[in-house]
């Protein structure tokens, strides 16, 4: 059997936030489990920040990344968010490569992300 290169760990402990902490390479052998971590917590993410601490991960491959995409569209669906928090290396060259931060937020530590303030962008203002 075929040992995976990356840890998921699902922390709920800030209130408004829902964390996963990844460590090591997300790659295909990793994708069920990503998958499935976001399938149990999704639930549990409306109107809530999903912050995916990446600071210990140290690759994320296309099929991740489009993981996280998806991700991002579900949680904004139950009025929530999904950050991204502590990037480095390559996992940071990738997502400014592929323009990731048209679509998800980083910040640059989980600190920042759970002090992070709104879910949601200001109002429209009527002229």
């Amino acid at each position: 059997m075929m040992e995976l290169n990356a840890h998921i760990e699902v922390d709920k402990s800030a209130p408004e936030s829902v964390v996963l902490h990844i460590q090591g390479r997300l790659y295909m052998a990793t994708l069920p489990a990503l998958e499935e971590q976001f399938d149990a917590v999704l639930p549990q993410c409306a109107n809530r920040k999903v912050v995916l601490d990446l600071s210990g991960t140290t690759y994320v491959s296309s099929n991740c990344w489009s993981v996280f995409l998806i991700n991002a569209r579900r949680v904004k669906s139950v009025g929530g968010i999904l950050l991204l928090a502590g990037m480095k290396g390559e996992v940071l060259n990738a997502y400014e490569l592929l323009e990731l931060h048209l679509f998800i937020q980083k910040l640059p530590d989980l600190s920042a992300a759970l002090t992070l303030s709104s879910l949601r962008p200001a109002p429209k203002v009527k002229a």
